[in-house]
């Protein structure tokens, strides 16, 4: 009996996890309300009320102030362009005869408040010279869409291998496809889409000063280095010699192609490593 509990147990919390962790859920909701009629986006379903009405706060203002710019009585409607787990992005559109004018609306769902590029890439001098000048963004699948004047269409895409560069780590697995993968993949082909990283994560013992790098001939090759960090042992004794950590470094890479990935494990000050892992990158 016990383990029948136990095991109904821990189907509820795996189905409890994923339900928390699924995407947003965005309704339409029609309006009809003087010069503002048509549908405008609403969540539903986050666990935090407050939060979930701050957002549909800042989605139904932006609706009401894109309508508001219309020389005459027009249609409001949105189209969705991004749809994570807590960040989705949405262009509102209001219509009369000829005429659209657009405005993007990019929320972090952690914050209930709309989010910006440097949220999630650093040096913002960095990825403005790659973006050449615009006026707002929106957030995509696969990279951003700029435009250079208010209300115009969002008409220029900019991928995100070309933002990888500037990617902040810490922030990277929200926005971009992070692929994890461990020792187990030596020898092995990882295939990718352009603008999605790769976390790998291998054994490391740092208190004896050996750490992973990624191998110089990888780096000529266009492999980029985004970023590395370390985990540090569990248990009683994490600063005994001989305890484990994780190393992690990410990469990705601006190009399509295929790309032999060598990582090596070895002291800074020693010009040869103790061990090597290695795989190829397939990136579409």
């Amino acid at each position: 009996m016990k383990k029948i509990l136990l095991l109904l147990l821990l189907v509820f919390c795996f189905a409890a996890t994923a339900l928390a962790n699924g995407q947003i859920t965005l309704l339409a909701r029609s309006v009809n309300d003087g010069p503002v009629k048509g549908v405008i986006p609403e969540v539903d379903g986050i666990n935090d009320v407050n939060m979930q009405k701050s957002i549909n706060g800042v989605l139904k203002t932006r609706a009401y102030e894109l309508a508001r710019e219309l020389p005459a009585e027009g249609v409001i409607s949105y189209n969705q362009l991004l749809d994570k787990a807590s960040i989705f992005s949405v262009v509102l559109q209001a219509t009369t005869g000829d005429r659209t004018l657009y405005k993007a609306v990019n929320i972090d769902v952690t914050t209930g408040k709309e989010c910006v590029l440097s949220d999630f890439f650093r040096d913002k001098e960095g990825f403005e010279r790659v973006l050449d000048g615009y006026q707002d963004i929106v957030m995509g699948d696969a990279g951003v869409y700029t435009r250079n004047e208010k209300y115009s269409a969002y008409d220029r895409f900019v991928p995100y291998s070309a933002l990888l560069r500037f990617v902040d780590i810490g922030e990277a697995g929200r926005l971009l496809t992070v692929h994890k993968i461990t020792n187990a993949a030596a020898d092995a082909a990882l295939h990718i889409k352009a603008g999605e990283l790769v976390a790998i994560k291998l054994d490391s013992n740092r208190s004896t000063g050996y750490t992973w790098e990624l191998g110089s001939e990888s780096k000529s090759s266009g492999v980029i280095e985004i970023g590395t960090s370390y985990l540090m042992p569990s248990g009683k004794d994490t600063s005994a010699v001989g305890a484990m950590g994780t190393d992690i470094i990410v990469i990705g890479t601006d190009k399509a192609g295929s790309f032999p990935v060598k990582l090596n494990y070895k002291r800074q000050w020693e010009k040869y490593p103790v061990s090597s892992m290695q795989f190829d990158l397939i990136v579409e």
